[in-house]
């Protein structure tokens, strides 16, 4: 199930980043691509999206697929403004300051061992190999 899952998430990503690579190619003629034509293009950087948004137009995709386009770009973005943050919290979750007057006080604990695998059973040597017990 984990394989599935990952599979999922590594099409839906990938559409994502394709969406967000090609959506300056698209034309904007229909309501859902206008509304994310109006958040990219102008506003406070539009000398940045200027260059993108004034590219000629050449390929129209339906309101469906632009909106699934959208939602996966949004999903990825989203996925990695998450990673980004918690990786972020993970980082100094764990950071402990020790002023440099303890660092004399401070005993390291002796590192722990995995104790011993038990050794494997032996096994017998094979007389013969494919279908046994079957007649040639």
């Amino acid at each position: 199930m984990n394989r599935v899952k990952d599979y999922i998430q590594f099409a839906f990503c990938f559409a994502g980043l394709g969406y967000i690579a090609f959506w300056p190619l698209t034309a904007h003629d229909n309501t859902i691509a206008r509304f994310e034509a109006s958040l990219i293009c102008g506003g406070p950087f539009s000398a940045l999206t200027d260059a993108i948004c004034r590219v000629p137009h050449a390929v129209t995709l339906s309101p469906g697929l632009h909106l699934l386009g959208q939602l996966a770009a949004l999903a990825v973005v989203l996925r990695c403004l998450m990673r980004r943050w918690q990786r972020r919290r993970h980082a100094f979750s764990g950071t402990v300051i020790i002023p440099p007057e303890l660092h004399s006080r401070i005993q390291r604990l002796p590192a722990m061992r995995r104790p011993a695998a038990p050794p494997p059973r032996p096994v017998k040597p094979r007389r013969q190999f494919g279908l046994r017990g079957v007649a040639h």
